[in-house]
């Protein structure tokens, strides 16, 4: 009987850890809109940026969802 409980409980355990990454994804991806919000309108650039201005106009722009 104590193996199945053991099992029941690494079961519950690895849960709880899913959980809490898809959170922790959640709210990165929350933080990631909320500064490209701040930091101003976005054009895109060409594939290989030659500037930091437009790396970061590249990442928020492909974080941005679909129809923006």
């Amino acid at each position: 009987m104590s193996n199945n409980r053991g099992r029941d409980l690494l079961i519950l355990l690895l849960g709880a850890v899913l959980a809490y990454l898809i959170y922790r994804h959640y709210s990165t991806g929350r933080d990631l809109q909320r500064i490209c919000e701040l930091i101003g309108p976005h054009v895109a650039t060409e594939t290989n940026p030659s500037t930091p201005q437009q790396e970061i106009d590249n990442i928020c722009i492909s974080h941005q969802p679909d129809g923006f």
